[in-house]
C-alpha cells in the first residue's frame, strides 16, 4: 500500500536504506513524519529514480567521458554536471538587472505589491507601497510573480471565488536558514562510524572534501544539509587557498525555537552539531553568520 510516502520509499530502496537516508532527512525539510506525507508527493520528487537506475549511473561515472546526451537522459537526482554562476545564484539577478537598466528600464527597490487588479480575467494594474507607507498605482501590461501563492491570492481584486481562498489560505510553508561558518580548515573523520582501531588510526582527519553539498541524513542533529561553497566557484571567497566557508542549512517554522534563537547562539549550535558528526574542530572557527 503506497499511500504514504514512508511505504513508497521501502518499495523502493528497502528499509534498510529508507531509515538511513530517506526518514530523519525527509522529516527534518518537512517537519512531518514521512507516515504523513503522501506517496504522490515522493513519485513527483524522485520521478523515475530507483536503487537499480542509481546503481547503474553509479558504474558509468567511473568513466570520464561523460557525453551531454547522456546527461539529458539522466534522473534529474543524478546530474553529475551543471553550470553555476562565478558569483553565485544571486549574480543571475544582477546581470538581469543590469540588462533592465541598460534597455531603459526602471527597477524599484523596497516596494511591496499590496493589491492586484484584474480586467477580463488579466491583471491590468497593481497598488505599489514604499518604504515610506505611500501607495501608487502602476499599470501592466504583464506581471509577472514571485511571492508565495497565498499572499498573491488574497490580493487580488476582486477577489477569487470562496473554495480557490480556503485552498490557499490553508498552504503550509517551511522556512530555511542557513548558518554560515568561516574555518581555516574542515576536520573529517573518516571511518568513525565502523568502530575499527586500524581504520581509525591509518585514516587521518580530511581537511578538505570535493563535494558542493552534503546531505546529513543523522537525526541526531538538526542541521539538514552542508554547503562548502569553495566547491561551488572559489571566487565566492574571499581567501579560498587558506579558508573553508561552509554553509548550514536548517529547516524550520517561522516562530518555531530555531527560528527565534539569536544568532550568536544560532552559530553555537552550528559548530557544536558539525563538531558532533566529526565535521570540523572549534579552535578552526574563524568567523560566522545567520541568513
Amino acid at each position: 500500500n503506497e499511500t504514504y510516502l514512508d511505504s513508497f520509499f521501502i518499495n523502493r530502496f528497502g528499509k534498510r536504506l529508507y531509515e538511513t537516508f530517506f526518514k530523519d532527512y525527509t522529516e527534518k525539510i518537512w517537519g512531518i513524519p514521512c507516515s504523513q506525507i503522501r506517496s504522490d508527493w515522493g513519485s513527483q520528487r524522485i520521478k523515475n529514480l530507483s536503487l537499480r537506475k542509481a546503481l547503474l549511473q553509479a558504474l558509468k561515472d567511473l568513466f570520464p567521458r561523460i557525453l551531454k546526451e547522456e546527461q539529458e537522459e539522466r534522473e534529474t537526482s543524478l546530474i553529475s554536471h551543471f553550470y553555476y554562476p562565478k558569483l553565485g545564484p544571486g549574480q543571475m539577478w544582477e546581470v538581469a538587472a543590469e540588462r533592465i537598466s541598460a534597455s531603459s528600464g526602471e527597477i524599484h527597490k523596497k516596494q511591496n505589491v499590496s493589491q492586484v487588479y484584474l480586467e477580463g480575467n488579466k491583471v491590468s494594474s497593481v497598488s505599489v507601497l514604499d518604504s515610506n507607507g505611500i501607495e501608487t498605482s502602476q499599470p501592466c501590461d504583464y506581471f509577472f510573480s514571485s511571492m508565495p501563492l497565498r499572499e498573491l491570492v488574497s490580493i487580488i481584486s476582486p477577489a477569487p471565488p470562496e473554495d480557490v481562498r480556503k485552498v490557499t489560505e490553508g498552504l503550509v510553508y517551511r522556512d530555511f536558514m542557513t548558518v554560515g561558518l568561516l574555518l581555516k580548515k574542515l576536520h573529517v573523520k573518516v571511518g568513525s562510524d565502523m568502530g575499527n582501531y586500524f581504520i581509525k588510526k591509518l585514516s587521518p582527519p580530511l581537511t578538505t572534501l570535493p563535494d558542493n553539498w552534503i546531505y546529513i541524513q543523522d537525526g541526531v542533529v538538526k542541521v539538514g544539509r552542508v554547503q562548502i561553497f569553495n566547491n561551488w566557484s572559489p571566487y565566492m571567497v574571499a581567501d579560498p587557498e587558506n579558508t573553508v566557508w561552509l554553509g548550514l542549512e536548517y529547516f524550520v517554522n517561522i516562530g518555531d525555537d530555531l527560528w527565534n534563537m539569536k544568532d550568536e547562539d544560532m552559530i553555537e549550535l552550528g559548530i557544536s552539531e558539525m563538531e558532533k558528526i566529526g565535521f570540523i574542530q572549534r579552535n578552526d572557527f574563524l568567523d560566522g553568520c545567520v541568513l
